[in-house]
């Protein structure tokens, strides 16, 4: 025993580092890989580039077959329409700086995803039923302009609405952020308008809709208007803080707008209640209450839906004609078979879609610039460096495609029978947008 101790002191320090040494060499070889894999990347990337061949910056642009890539639009001639390149953006139109070739390459694939769009909903428009729509709705409730740039924006719930309006409130310079932002004095004269003038004032402006895949707008909407399903408590000072700052939907709003309807559909409220909270009457989901009567319902029946049960309640909406904005299907809510949006964006590709958008319309991501602009009367071609420095880092973490791939596994203990019913209420939104159901998704 003795001999053994005497052996390992002696030899523990070099097999320590023996292991060590193999540990170490293991990572240098998955290292290897992962750098091996990248210059690999490179090295294809740069077979796709010299394969791009231009003929004339003020003629055309042909892109032909990359043996890294596949097949990319082979033989496929782009008018100068299409690729957007002007001489101006060439300089002398002899010499092309490779940077601005690249980025000519990347507009080019922009424009050519939004006219495919704009095409596919023109498409299922004139082929499917769609004329039930009230061009009213769009137009009171969800319609934005940014005034300076004759550009209107149909604003969907849980597809960037948030951030559509406040860019709008910035780049229009109000009204301030404690104030919803329907208090705009252009916007409210554009309302008092009849029907028929308003319709003409939109189709007149550049017209910009998002959307993004029916099934993750659902899960966001449980996520964002439900909370993942449980209702946190009133907290009146927090409350009152945050309405110093911003205009914000309050706790009792959300209790009787979202809580309170979902619980009565599901059968979640039992009929004595009003008792136990000492209310004379039956609860009626209709009746807006006090505060307090919300914060004893709210500590009686201790809220929480399921994803079932949300879609459950979703499902009854639809089934009555009265989906909550949330969910409201995009044929019903923008009218996109009445008015053909010019810009058809997708939160999936938000940052690449607007960034075109945005330079195509003149708007800028800088809402100081855009002020200055308003009040010098300024032209707006230097403000294009000025893009993107605040609105897309907000963009981006919304259009992570990353989040859409969690989103989809809300449904995984969904069942079928129900998965297959929400899609019938969804399928004319992915027809017309083009979306597609995730794989097994009614099996």
């Amino acid at each position: 025993m003795r001999r053994l101790r005497i052996v390992f002191r002696k030899w523990r320090r070099p097999v320590g580092v023996f292991i060590a040494l193999i540990i170490m060499a293991l990572l240098c070889s998955i290292r290897y890989v992962n750098i091996k894999k990248t210059c690999e990347d490179i090295f294809k990337s740069l077979q796709w580039e010299n394969s791009l061949k231009v003929q004339s910056p003020l003629k055309s642009t042909t892109i032909e077959k990359s043996s890294s890539f596949g097949l990319l639009f082979t033989n496929t001639v782009l008018p100068i329409e299409d690729n957007l390149q002007t001489p101006e953006d060439f300089g002398d139109g002899k010499s092309i700086d490779l940077h601005q070739h690249e980025r000519s390459q990347d507009e080019i694939t922009v424009v050519r995803r939004l006219r495919k769009r704009r095409e596919k909903v023109l498409e299922v428009c004139r082929s499917g039923n769609f004329q039930h729509c009230h061009m009213k709705r769009p137009i009171n409730d969800a319609t934005y302009f940014f005034h300076h740039y004759k550009t209107s924006v149909c604003t969907v719930a849980k597809a960037g609405s948030t951030t559509w309006r406040e860019h709008i409130r910035n780049v229009n310079g109000g009204p301030p952020r404690t104030e919803n932002i329907r208090n705009d004095k252009i916007l409210k004269a554009i309302l008092r308008r009849p029907l028929k003038d308003m319709v003409k004032y939109v189709t007149s402006s550049s017209k910009i809709i998002t959307v993004r895949h029916p099934l993750t707008r659902l899960v966001s909407a449980f996520r964002d208007v439900y909370r993942n399903g449980i209702m946190a408590p009133h907290y009146p000072s927090a409350e009152a803080e945050i309405r110093k700052i911003e205009h914000r939907t309050l706790w009792p709003e959300r209790f009787h707008k979202f809580w309170l309807p979902a619980l009565f559909a599901l059968n979640m409220v039992p009929p004595n209640t009003h008792l136990e909270v000492n209310i004379k009457t039956p609860i009626d989901p209709s009746v807006l209450y006090s505060t307090e009567e919300y914060e004893r319902l709210y500590l009686v029946l201790q809220p929480s839906l399921t994803f079932e049960q949300f879609l459950k309640f979703v499902l009854k909406t639809y089934e009555e004609g009265n989906p909550d904005s949330h969910w409201s299907p995009y044929h019903q809510w923008c009218c996109p078979c009445h008015f053909d949006y010019d810009y058809i964006t997708k939160v999936e590709t938000l940052s690449e879609d607007l960034e075109y958008v945005f330079k195509k319309l003149g708007i800028p991501a800088d809402h100081h610039t855009a002020i200055k602009r308003i009040m010098k009367n300024e032209d707006s071609s230097h403000l294009y460096l000025q893009y993107f420095t605040r609105v897309f880092q907000i963009l981006r973490l919304i259009a992570d495609p990353k989040v859409g791939i969690s989103m989809i596994l809300y449904y995984q203990n969904i069942s079928t029978t129900l998965r297959g019913e929400i899609y019938k209420y969804l399928k004319p939104d992915m027809d017309l947008f083009g979306y597609e159901l995730p794989e097994n998704f009614l099996n």
